[in-house]
């Protein structure tokens, strides 16, 4: 769209709290709130955006959500939800491998306090 030799470059925003939607690039995977349009012939398809992150024009995935208020837009790509982990499958606080470190460091402060002891004894 065109006005007294400006661009005017619509982006979708938010109808709740107007924040502009996110959108993923699908060459390189960077994500932004903005993708400046591509330079194009009359042919081509207008949803070409450019990716500053990659240098290079490609189409956009546009999420289905908000980043801000959590807005459901009814169209666009759905993050994978993380299932949450049970009680069994979390990893111990203490793991195996900082207790053999840290028992290993009590057996030679054990070792340097014993030869300063046998040294200094008299």
């Amino acid at each position: 769209m065109s006005v007294a030799g400006e661009i005017i470059d619509a982006w979708p925003k938010c109808p709740e709290c107007g924040a502009g939607r996110h959108a993923e690039c699908t060459i390189c995977g960077s994500v932004a709130e903005f993708f400046p349009a591509a330079y194009q012939t009359d042919q081509q398809d207008e949803s070409l955006r450019f990716c500053e992150a990659c240098d290079d024009i490609g189409q956009l995935r546009y999420f289905r959500r908000c980043h801000r208020c959590n807005h459901d837009f009814g169209d666009g790509h759905e993050l994978p939800v993380p299932e949450p982990k049970s009680a069994d499958d979390r990893e111990p606080v203490i793991t195996r491998l900082e207790w053999m470190l840290l028992g290993g460091m009590l057996a030679g402060m054990s070792a340097f306090f014993a030869y300063f002891y046998w040294l200094f004894r008299k």
